[in-house]
């Protein structure tokens, strides 16, 4: 998944991570997804490679300075 993170820009792009179909996922909000995978450092850590910054615990601003939660910029899918 790390590849994934290093391969785009959160700052501009919307990520999709596709997750096995399986009930431990399904009734999971995108919150707890980030959480519960783990990746909530490396979607800060490419936020801010690509010139943005955190501005609270789920949003940051990028170069124009709009305020953009982060968990609008991950989309889970199921295989």
């Amino acid at each position: 998944m790390k590849q994934l993170f290093e391969q785009c820009n959160l700052c501009t792009e919307i990520l999709t991570i596709t997750l096995p179909n399986s009930q431990e996922y399904w009734f999971e909000s995108t919150e707890e997804l980030i959480l519960k995978l783990g990746i909530k450092e490396d979607i800060e850590q490419n936020i801010e490679r690509h010139g943005g910054y955190m501005i609270d615990e789920w949003q940051y601003v990028d170069s124009r300075q709009i305020p953009t939660d982060i968990r609008s910029r991950i989309r889970f899918t199921f295989e």
